[in-house]
């Protein structure tokens, strides 16, 4: 069994999960979203901006990233400050990625049961 685990390990991480450009193309940000402003920093830059966490903000810098699919937007979920960062990035087409922090569960849209 180990063997045969080996072997699908390896076929498996050999084979590509997204057929893309090449990655030299892409922009990568990071965001970390707070209640009165989100700071940015994108892959490769030495500094950070930090701008307002309100729609208008927000839809200036989005005018100033990459046309889609150039561009990925990382952040954490934060009690619902993310909110509006995720309806901008959303309402201009780009892609980003919501990042839960290691052993907390990643929303996937279903409604929890409680425990009775």
């Amino acid at each position: 069994m180990g063997r045969n685990a080996r072997m699908q390990s390896r076929a498996w991480t050999n084979t590509p999960i997204l057929m893309e450009e090449p990655m030299r193309d892409k922009s990568f940000f990071g965001v970390d979203v707070s209640k009165d402003w989100i700071d940015i920093a994108r892959h490769g830059d030495n500094d950070t901006r930090r701008i307002d966490n309100t729609e208008a903000a927000i839809s200036a810098w989005i005018s100033g990233l990459p046309p889609p699919p150039a561009a990925l937007i990382c952040f954490e979920p934060t009690g619902g400050y993310e909110r509006v960062l995720q309806r901008c990035l959303r309402r201009a087409g780009q892609r980003f990625a919501r990042a839960s922090q290691p052993g907390q569960p990643v929303s996937q849209g279903q409604r929890r049961q409680s425990q009775n």
